[in-house]
C-alpha cells in the first residue's frame, strides 16, 4: 500500500477506522461513520511503498439524525435509542463493537430488525445480543447472506436494556438497527430459564412470553 488513512476521536484517541491505498489506486475512500458532534482527527501516512507525490484529502460530511455515535464500543459510550425508530451505523475497524441503549416503559414484545447489504459467505457475519445490567437475555447469530433475516422476538419487562452489534467476519458494511417494540399486560420476566429464576404467574391470569430460541425455556410458579 502507498497510504494509509485513519480517522481518530480526539479526545479518547481511539481509532475509528483505518484505509489502505493499494500501489495502483488512484483514490480510497474510507468506510462511512457516523459521529456524534465534536473534534476528529485524519492522519495519512506511508504504507509499504514511499511515494512523495503530493496527495489530495477531503471530509465529506452530512448532517443526519438517528445515527450512531462512535465511540461506543463499550456499555459506558452506549449510543441511546427510540424503540421503534430505525438508526443506521457501520463497523469502522476490525474488532469494532457498537453499544445502543433502550428503555421499555411497558412489559413489551422486542423484536430486533437488522438490515445489511448481503456478502458472499454464509458464516457469521453478525451477532445481534440483548443485556439487561446483569446478563446476556438474547443472541441470534447472522451470516453474510442472511441480510432478511428474521429476527426472533422476546418478551421484556418494563426497564433498560443494551443492545450489542458484533462483526466477527469484518467487512466494514452499514447496518440499520431498529428496536420494534409492542407493549402487552402481563408478560414473563426473563431471564427465567431455571427453576429458580421463575417468573411468578398468578391463577386466572393470563400471561404472554416468547420461547426467543430452540432452546430456550421459560418457568413459572
Amino acid at each position: 500500500s502507498r497510504y494509509i488513512v485513519e480517522i481518530y476521536d480526539k479526545e479518547t484517541r481511539q481509532m475509528l477506522t483505518a484505509t489502505e491505498m493499494a500501489g495502483n489506486d488512484s483514490s480510497i475512500q474510507t468506510t462511512n461513520l457516523y459521529l456524534g458532534k465534536g473534534s476528529y482527527i485524519a492522519k495519512v501516512s506511508s504504507g509499504n511503498y514511499y511515494s512523495g507525490d503530493a496527495y489530495r484529502l477531503l471530509v465529506n460530511y452530512s448532517k443526519m439524525d438517528n445515527i450512531e455515535r462512535e465511540p461506543n464500543d463499550s456499555q459506558e459510550t452506549t449510543t441511546m435509542i427510540s424503540i421503534n425508530k430505525e438508526i443506521q451505523g457501520s463497523f469502522g475497524t476490525s474488532g469494532d463493537i457498537d453499544y445502543y441503549k433502550f428503555t421499555l416503559y411497558r412489559d413489551s414484545i422486542v423484536k430486533p430488525s437488522f438490515e445489511f447489504m448481503p456478502g458472499n459467505t454464509n458464516s457469521k457475519t453478525f451477532v445481534v445480543s440483548i443485556h439487561d445490567k446483569n446478563q446476556k437475555l438474547y443472541s441470534v447469530n447472522i451470516g453474510g447472506k442472511e441480510n432478511q433475516k428474521n429476527l426472533s422476538p422476546i418478551v421484556l419487562s418494563k426497564g433498560t436494556y443494551i443492545v450489542k452489534l458484533e462483526n466477527p467476519r469484518f467487512n466494514g458494511d452499514e447496518y440499520k438497527l431498529n428496536i420494534k417494540s409492542t407493549a402487552i399486560d402481563n408478560a414473563e420476566v426473563e431471564p427465567n430459564d431455571t427453576l429458580s429464576q421463575s417468573t411468578v404467574l398468578r391463577t386466572d391470569t393470563e400471561i404472554s412470553g416468547v420461547l426467543s430460541t430452540e432452546v430456550d425455556v421459560d418457568y413459572y410458579k
